[in-house]
């Protein structure tokens, strides 16, 4: 009996120091994952991160400070010795700020028209009747995967036919409507309840009223994905500008940096400050918008 609780009491008091020693190896084991956690982050942050602030810097100091600092490496790699606005002054000088607003005008234009023909048809596809659906989903998957470059002769021909050379409407009107929209709005239709619709229907909603004012205020995350999405690819144009815009008071921003490369020089100080001021506006809007983003991306693969 002695024997027995001289055990019990022995038990007792190495109970704490086990549980201390546990808690100390899981506290160990989080930190480690933990610093692992922020190691990775740092990498990213540098791996990313660095070249884009060689780029915002690059804009805002002489072409000699530039190279003069590639090596060795240090931090006047980086950042400027010498910091001076004559770079950007020069560009916007050039006409550039009219070429920024070319591409915003575009993009805000196909944005809109984008979201409404892309969201009809996506409806069409998740909740009507529709003929050989699953064949025009897979002829949708195919159109994603055709380069661009490869449609852009009949696609100026066309644009040619209509007179439209030259003009805003030749780098709208192709855009407004895009199989990578259709897709992921479709995906997220289906993922809705079909008690809305079927709600909706004994209310006596027609078809369109469903649309509207049943599926998309739940598909807004998706719908600012899209129009995130959208607006990045009409911002970055570039081949299509190329052929069918002749004029530089409407011409992109893209085009426009090319203007800084040509056979005999590179003007890099230039051509970084251009491409900085071409990159900072949809940055800006990415990060107003990227909870939307992110949650639209994560949420378009549930559904099979």
């Amino acid at each position: 009996m002695n024997s027995s609780f001289a055990t019990s009491a022995e038990n007792e008091r190495t109970r704490p120091r086990n549980v201390a020693v546990t808690d100390f190896f899981n506290r160990l084991s989080n930190g480690g994952k933990w610093l692992t956690l922020l190691l990775l982050q740092i990498i990213v942050i540098l791996v990313f991160g660095l070249p884009f602030l060689w780029l915002l810097f690059g804009g805002l100091r002489p072409e000699s400070d530039l190279f003069g600092n590639l090596y060795p490496f240090s931090w006047n790699t980086i950042i400027p010795s010498i910091w001076t606005l004559d770079n950007v002054r020069y560009v916007l000088g050039l006409g550039f700020g009219r070429n920024l607003l070319n591409s915003f005008l575009v993009a805000a234009a196909t944005v809109p028209f984008a979201l409404l023909f892309d969201s009809m048809a996506a409806f069409a596809l998740a909740w009507l009747r529709v003929p050989a659906r699953r064949l025009l989903i897979g002829l949708l998957l195919l159109i994603l995967i055709i380069p661009e470059q490869s449609t852009i002769i009949p696609l100026y021909l066309v644009v040619t036919e209509l007179g439209l050379v030259n003009s805003y409407a030749a780098l709208i009107l192709p855009y407004i409507a895009r199989p990578f929209g259709i897709f992921v709005l479709q995906q997220f239709l289906r993922e809705l309840p079909k008690e809305l619709a079927d709600a909706a229907i004994v209310d006596g909603a027609t078809p369109f009223q469903i649309y509207s004012r049943v599926m998309m205020p739940n598909v807004v995350p998706a719908l600012i994905t899209v129009g995130l999405v959208d607006f990045m690819f009409a911002w970055n144009q570039f081949f299509w500008p190329l052929i069918a815009i002749q004029s530089r008071e409407k011409q992109m921003a893209q085009v426009a940096i090319g203007t800084f490369l040509t056979p005999e020089q590179t003007f890099w100080s230039q051509l970084f400050a251009a491409s900085a001021l071409a990159s900072l506006p949809v940055i800006l809007l990415f990060l107003a918008l990227q909870r939307y983003y992110i949650r639209g991306v994560a949420r378009t693969g549930l559904h099979g």
